[in-house]
């Protein structure tokens, strides 16, 4: 009976055995479909929402600067550009009743290239006759004492005429010629003019004297509107400025000194011809 026993022992306690494995099957199956028919819960908002920047969307205003950029010239705005003032009227202004030194003169040419007339109060007709010329500035600094006493009233009511534009722009012309022979001559008679510099300016007083004659021929034609004339002697002028020049070609490392007055002279004659022909086709 012994071993009956001990088989029935073991069939009884493997029946508890699968009838406890199926118990837990139905339990597990169980509970993963009651938890399949929860619901799930809503997420965080905080994971579906866009991450708020700490940057500010305006910009911030520059920093002062500091005083290291101050004194290192840094973080400042740039400062505008300055510019210096063009030559005044005492730069241009040239007293031709004496000239002793040529080479102060060569400043006072440049100055009038550069000088600004437009603002000045001059009579409108010499500005239209100028502006006719090669030589604008020239033309207006040659006759810039009588335009300005006419603009104060010294020289009558009313504007200029064309013809006594034309003859003050003649007569500064002939003023000059006048100051540039005194000057020739007395290279010629210093002692200490070299040889070959005293020969060529001897020349030059006489293309002077030549050049004087012909402008007070000028000053004649213009009085009796003989144009023709008048323009003959102008171009004859103008060849007697150059010959001076031309004698010191020859002389190595010598310029004329009188070159400056030379090239001015020239440019007087150039307006004085063109300030014929506009009044003639007037």
């Amino acid at each position: 009976m012994e071993p009956y026993k001990a088989i029935i022992l073991i069939g009884v306690t493997v029946c508890c055995y699968t009838f406890s494995g199926v118990s837990n099957v139905h339990a597990t199956g169980r509970s993963v479909e009651e938890t399949s028919q929860v619901p799930a819960s809503s997420p965080d908002p905080s994971l579906i929402e866009p991450p708020v920047s700490s940057i500010s969307v305006v910009p911030a205003s520059a920093p002062s600067p500091t005083s290291e950029d101050i004194n290192t010239g840094s973080n400042l705005a740039p400062t505008a550009a300055v510019y210096a003032p063009g030559p005044s009227q005492e730069d241009i202004d040239i007293n031709f009743d004496s000239v002793t030194n040529i080479a102060d003169l060569a400043p006072k040419f440049e100055h009038i290239n550069k000088f600004d007339f437009s603002s000045m109060k001059i009579d409108t007709t010499a500005k239209d006759l100028c502006k006719n010329t090669d030589y604008n500035n020239e033309c207006i600094a040659a006759i810039l004492p009588d335009l300005q006493k006419q603009a104060e009233g010294e020289g009558g009511d009313g504007g200029i005429a064309p013809k006594d534009v034309m003859r003050m722009e003649a007569e500064s012309l002939l003023k000059k010629a006048n100051a540039t022979l005194d000057y020739a001559k007395r290279v010629v008679e210093d002692s200490k003019t070299p040889m070959p510099v005293k020969e060529a300016m001897s020349i030059c007083v006489e293309n002077y004297d030549s050049l004087i004659s012909g402008l007070e021929d000028a000053k004649m034609a213009m009085e009796e509107g003989d144009y023709g004339r008048l323009d003959s002697v102008l171009s004859a002028a103008i060849s007697d400025v150059s010959t001076c020049s031309d004698n010191f070609v020859d002389i190595p490392d010598v310029d004329s000194p009188t070159a400056s007055l030379d090239d001015l002279m020239k440019k007087l004659c150039s307006n004085v011809l063109a300030m014929s022909q506009k009044v003639q086709n007037r």
